[in-house]
């Protein structure tokens, strides 16, 4: 049985990203330049793989590879330069990033790319920029698009693919940017087998390719030495078609599946004259691509890198459709052709049943059009039609708003075809339709009274609002808080998330107020300060209300730090334990009661210091009530670890309310002031200890006061 040895363990790749991201220990350094991150090995990628490359090399039929050419098309993420000055590279530049990939994965004689390696291989792999879009249209292969900022990370791989992007299926996404202290990343391939545990950045398919830092693309132009020969790219490809370090990102022995790669400790640096010692005695194989020298050092790919390749490309989702690309063949274009390039828009919110589609009209003809009939449904219902009338050049296109349509909340799909441009029929019908799936949130009635422990609930109707794609809201069991159950509440892992100032939203459902004269949402919160030396961590929440569906938000409710926290700071990866670790929190929404639809948000802003838990969400249409005797509630009681907590509701702000606690003697033992109580949360501590027994507490202000007996076991 196949067992791939991955000595790489999970925690040496969180601390060597953190690493170089300068952020191990918690602690703020500045990063280094490097030529990737680290990758970790699959076990099942690595099986599934090697029964791949097993399969090929017993292969009867299989006498010679076949020579595979991929369309690339080049994302260029600038800051508003013209075009071949600074992140707006020229053409020249990423004409030279094509020809050195051809050159290295050809191994082609009389360039950079050839060596006489006695394990040196010809990839069999042509690059070339596509021809054809997939709109259909004629293209140069290259997208220019002014993202707003002077530079990028890897924690906006999200934003940065979403400004341009083309399937993977058909094409090779490669975006150039600005790239600070890093050279270039890629996504790596995935199985073909249902139900094998992928890493989640390799299933995306939204984000599929490679990234490379400008002044690292090609061989022209803005590039910068040492990284000034086009290698960034080869190497990055290298992990896009699933080669791994040569060091396997681990020490010795590290293995990236190659036996004719020497395992190396670590990744080598520079252009050393003197040839470092592979781990088993042998010359360290520092021309290889896949390993950190200098673009200058490199120039080989092996025969086992070559298989691993091969075979990737011949089954992974997303390789395997490259060579079958229409992004290698050239558009003919004829008179009158009409069809539709995208549907931008189906619905300006997702909570209104009223929608108005923004349906993108091309012309992909050789004659300016004048006009085309636009036929549209939702969900195959009878057809609507309108004509649209203008003048479009040749593959231009406009946006036509379509009538606005009331329909239900529910799941729909938006159907849009067109025909007879300039009155003529259309002969070339594959671009001529369009579908667009859209959902009209359901409207829930209140009480809302929600535990986290139905997760199918939190799946099908809440909402998790993640911008970064990095870590985010969660559900978690704790450590069990009573005797009877455990706790299911939601956290935001901050503890493990480096990205300070990342807000995440948890979104309730939308929820019917419209018929509610007074709103109260009360919630359970826990946070402890991350500690480090003097230094204290300033993780935030905040809760805001928002009239439309999510898109802004009145915030009600907002603490930070030592404000927010409710345990003593901790130097460790915190949970609450305990009962008294957390706080309940009430806030008044009643300014929103009898006003439609609304939904609540919960959102944690990051410090990177210590997790956020939030439990126990009700919001009820119930007013406060006037008995004084609700004002202050006891929880837990009876009192098992000598720490009581109560909690107040009310109905109004005071600035001189009073509390203290006695024993049934009469005496005091502990007594204390609250400043604007209204909501507060209030905990006696026991610095002396108190006798297990029962006790009386008094709450009073100028207009009531408030007796509840406590029992402490």
């Amino acid at each position: 049985m196949y067992t791939p040895n991955l000595t790489l363990l999970s925690r040496f790749i969180c601390i060597a990203i953190l690493s170089f991201w300068g952020l191990t220990s918690k602690a703020q350094q500045n990063p280094k330049v490097e030529r990737c991150i680290p990758y970790k090995p699959s076990v099942a990628f690595e099986k599934w793989l090697h029964q791949k490359v097993q399969a090929e090399a017993t292969n009867p039929k299989r006498i010679t590879a076949e020579i595979i050419n991929i369309p690339v098309v080049v994302h260029v993420i600038h800051n508003g330069e013209a075009i071949g000055t600074g992140t707006n590279i020229s053409q020249a530049q990423i004409e030279s990033q094509i020809r050195i990939l051809n050159e290295d994965f050809r191994k082609k004689i009389n360039t950079n790319g050839h060596n006489t390696h006695p394990a040196g291989a010809d990839i069999e792999i042509n690059f070339q920029l596509a021809v054809q879009s997939p709109d259909g249209i004629p293209t140069d292969g290259i997208v220019r698009v002014n993202g707003g900022r002077t530079s990028w990370g890897i924690v906006d791989d999200p934003t940065l693919k979403a400004l341009s992007f083309w399937n993977p299926e058909h094409y090779l996404n490669v975006w150039v940017c600005n790239l600070p202290g890093l050279l270039g990343y890629a996504q790596f391939p995935e199985t073909d087998l249902i139900g094998v545990p992928q890493n989640s950045d390799t299933r995306n398919p939204l984000t599929d390719g490679i990234v490379v830092h400008y002044q690292s693309f090609g061989d022209t132009g803005n590039v910068s030495a040492p990284y000034d020969k086009g290698r960034t790219a080869t190497h990055e490809i290298g992990h896009y078609l699933g080669l791994l370090h040569i060091s396997g990102d681990a020490f010795c022995p590290g293995d990236d599946f190659c036996t004719d790669t020497p395992p190396v400790n670590d990744q080598t640096r520079g252009c050393p004259s003197s040839i470092p010692v592979a781990c088993d005695g042998s010359d360290s194989q520092i021309e290889n691509y896949m390993d950190y020298t200098d673009d200058r050092c490199m120039n080989m790919f092996t025969e086992q890198q070559k298989t691993r390749m091969r075979a990737v490309l011949a089954n992974s989702p997303r390789r395997k459709t490259l060579k079958d690309s229409p992004g290698l063949q050239l558009v003919n274009l004829i008179a009158n052709n009409a069809g539709i390039a995208s549907i931008t828009q189906v619905q300006s919110s997702n909570c209104d049943t009223d929608v108005s589609p923004r349906v993108v009209i091309r012309n992909f003809g050789n004659n300016a059009l004048t006009s085309v009939t636009i036929t549209y449904n939702i969900d195959g219902s009878s057809p609507q039609t309108i004509t649209w009338q203008g003048n479009l050049a040749s593959l231009d296109t406009i946006t036509v708003q379509l009538p606005t349509t009331q329909t239900t909340r529910a799941d729909h799909q938006l159907n849009v075809e067109t025909s007879l441009p300039n009155g003529q029929v259309d002969t070339d019908i594959v671009n001529n339709t369009k579908s667009a799936n859209f959902t009209i949130k359901p409207l829930n009635a209140i009480p809302l009274e929600y535990n986290f422990s139905d997760t199918t609930i939190l799946n099908s109707t809440w909402e998790i609002v993640n911008p970064d794609q990095q870590e985010t809201w969660m559900p978690i069991v704790v450590p069990e808080q009573n005797q009877s159950q455990g706790n299911d509440v939601m956290v935001l892992p901050y503890f493990d998330y480096p990205e300070v100032g990342q807000e995440d939203q948890l979104l309730t459902p939308l929820l019917d107020v419209s018929g509610a004269q007074q709103l109260l949402l009360e919630f359970r919160v826990a946070y402890a300060q991350f500690k480090s030396g003097d230094e204290l961590s300033r993780d935030g929440l905040k809760v805001g209300v928002s009239t439309d569906c999510g898109q802004t938000f009145t915030i009600v409710y907002e603490k930070y730090g030592d404000t927010l926290a409710t345990d003593d700071p901790v130097s460790e990866n915190w949970k609450p334990i305990r009962t008294n670790q957390w706080r309940s929190e009430i806030i008044n929404l009643s300014e929103w009661a009898g006003k439609g639809n609304i939904q609540v948000g919960f959102i944690g802003v990051n410090s990177y210091g210590n997790n956020v838990y939030i439990d126990d969400i009700n919001l009820t249409p119930s007013a406060l009530s006037t008995n004084p005797d609700d004002f202050v509630v006891i929880a837990p009681n009876p009192v098992i670890n000598q720490e009581i907590q109560f909690n107040l509701r009310l109905p109004e702000v005071t600035n001189a309310l009073e509390w203290a606690l006695y024993d049934l003697s009469g005496k005091r033992v502990k007594n204390g002031q609250v400043a604007n109580a209204q909501f507060q949360s209030i905990t006696i501590p026991a610095k002396t200890q108190l006798l297990a027994g029962v006790y009386i507490l008094k709450v009073s202000t100028p207009q009531y006061t408030v007796t509840k007996r406590v029992m402490i076991f």
